[in-house]
């Protein structure tokens, strides 16, 4: 054996050679259309154009968090801390989220903001999440979000290997395979 896969061989050959093989084996009988597949190109012009690459840039914001956060429930990489219920998200918020989901959505949201501006650091990930604070009647104030809370799901982003830290470089990055990841995502979403 050789050691050759269908992997490495050239799509249009293999059909070609398997057309050949059930041919002379008489085995299985070909219809009249089976010479097309000597003029046909693999994959179709068409099937080129869908496969052009959607990103997660191209898709809606609000679609791509809601499938990526059903990905992380489903696929059971992300484990919810006890305190999931508990923890309010920013020291401004009166209650702790009433969406049973909300941590699945959060960490779908920092995913696509890596995805969006890699380097991005737990300091400036607290400034997106706050918000106004109304604690007494006179002045508004803003106030950040609970980094703890950020930089949590932050590493467990790093343990399903989307994000990482760099060395050279401050802030999370996202890593090769956590932008197929996304990409796929919203590759499905685009369909």
């Amino acid at each position: 054996m050789s050691g050759v896969t269908v992997k490495d061989v050239d799509p249009t050959e293999f059909i070609k050679a398997l057309a050949a093989y059930f041919k002379q084996s008489g085995k299985i009988d070909l219809p009249d259309w089976h010479d097309l597949v000597k003029t046909a190109t693999f994959p179709p012009e068409q099937a080129r154009e869908n496969m052009s690459g959607v990103t997660v840039k191209d898709v809606d914001p609000t679609e791509f968090i809601k499938a990526l956060a059903a990905y992380f429930k489903q696929s059971g990489k992300i484990d919810l801390p006890d305190w999931h219920d508990l923890v309010k998200t920013a020291t401004h918020k009166e209650m702790c989220p009433i969406d049973p989901d909300w941590y699945y959505i959060r960490a779908a949201s920092l995913a696509r903001k890596v995805y969006i501006r890699g380097g991005t650091g737990v300091g400036a990930f607290k400034k997106v999440y706050g918000g106004r604070s109304r604690q007494c009647k006179s002045m508004e104030h803003f106030n950040k979000a609970c980094g703890g809370l950020i930089r949590h799901i932050l590493k467990q982003l790093g343990e399903m290997e989307i994000v990482e830290v760099r060395g050279d470089r401050k802030g999370r990055w996202l890593t090769k395979n956590g932008q197929r990841q996304l990409d796929t995502i919203a590759g499905q979403i685009a369909k």
